[in-house]
């Protein structure tokens, strides 16, 4: 994690940090003079700045966990069209690293199916790990999804593992740019037959 992501992403233990220091300066400053006394005024004075901060700035963490958590609401919800927004125009969802689906219409076209015959009624992120290296970011985790199929209402219930591959764009906006399958309900999906087709993964 970078100063900047410390800082304006996770301020808190900065801010608790420097709230802490506040009490050794407030005891010197009491026993001191002139302008030791204004000493446990800094630490409170950039504590503020950096809540402040976090308020004013969105980092790019900050911006690929909203992301994600659109990602969620956009399939529980059954809204293919503003999940597509959420790709490059080349994305790919591959197993274990076969691409099986190239081209943003065709996800959306998938995606759609997936909703027409699915209701969810839980679809949550878990165990995530995001590694950044400039305009490139990889997120690593495990998707609990729970509905129930429209046709027949039987309820089911899928734990998978997805390595996505996200870019960022000239106007800082991220999008999603390969999706993985790593992992099926506990079992690496390496060297099986899994189609990724409309009502194959649930």
């Amino acid at each position: 994690m970078d100063i900047y992501e410390l800082v304006f992403g996770r301020p808190l233990p900065l801010v608790i940090g420097l709230l802490i220091l506040a009490f050794p300066l407030a005891f010197l400053a009491w026993r001191g003079r002139g302008i030791v006394r204004l000493a446990p005024a800094a630490p409170i004075v950039l504590a503020l700045a950096v809540l402040l901060g976090d308020r004013l700035v969105v980092t790019d963490g900050e911006k690929i966990d909203a992301l994600l958590a659109g990602v969620c609401r956009d399939l529980k919800e059954g809204h293919a069209q503003p999940l597509g927004q959420r790709m490059t125009d080349d994305f790919t969802i591959a197993v274990s690293g076969q691409s099986q689906i190239t081209g943003r219409d065709n996800a959306v076209t998938l995606a759609s199916g997936v909703m027409g015959l699915f209701s969810f009624d839980t679809v949550a992120i878990r165990d995530e790990d995001i590694a950044r290296h400039g305009t490139q970011a990889t997120a690593n985790f495990e998707v609990k999804v729970t509905g129930q199929s429209r046709t027949i209402g039987s309820a089911g219930y899928t734990l998978t593992r997805w390595q996505l591959a996200l870019r960022r764009q000239p106007d800082g906006q991220w999008l999603m740019e390969k999706a993985d399958l790593l992992e099926y309900n506990g079992q690496s999906t390496a060297g099986k037959n899994i189609s990724l087709n409309a009502g194959g993964l649930f």
